[in-house]
Formats: C-alpha cells, structure tokens, sequence
C-alpha cells in the first residue's frame, strides 16, 4: 500500500515539472503575413463586375451533361429563331 502512494507521489511530481517547464518555453515570434485588399465596398459598388462576360455563356452553350445523355441538339434556340424568321 505504502508502494502505491509513493508512485502516484512520483507520477504527481513528474507531471507538475512536464508543466512547469512546458509553461515556461519560450514561442518563437509570430509569422506577419500581409494580405492584399483589393477594394473597399464602396469601390465594389461603384464598379460593377461585367455580369454577361461572366455568366454569359451559361444559358447559350449546352452543357457537358446534356451533350452525353442525348438532349442537345446540333442548333441552339437562337439559331433556331434565326432560321423560323
């Protein structure tokens, strides 16, 4: 019994230098990482993204999944209307 109490003692004693010295290590300095902001949210609103270069090909061009399963045909409804006038 007596055998137990010392080793619980010397695990206890153990443990609190692991912290103490653990607390006491020093950091190395922090890294500055400096990071570019393009615009402020004033500019943002001012200058307005060009929308038709972006999203404009989304509706006019067929999509990869409707080229494989068969639904897209070889005109698209613009050139459809082109050839109905």
């Amino acid at each position: 019994m007596r055998s137990i109490v010392i080793l619980f003692l010397l695990i206890g004693v153990c443990l609190v230098v692991v912290g103490y010295v653990q607390s006491n290590q020093q950091c190395p300095p922090p890294v500055v990482e400096f990071k570019y902001v393009p615009q402020s949210f004033e500019q943002e609103q001012n200058i307005p993204a060009p929308l038709l270069s972006i999203f404009g090909s989304m509706f006019n061009e067929d999509s990869a999944w409707e080229q494989t399963q068969g639904y897209a045909d070889k005109y698209t409804a613009r050139q459809l209307n082109s050839v109905n006038q």
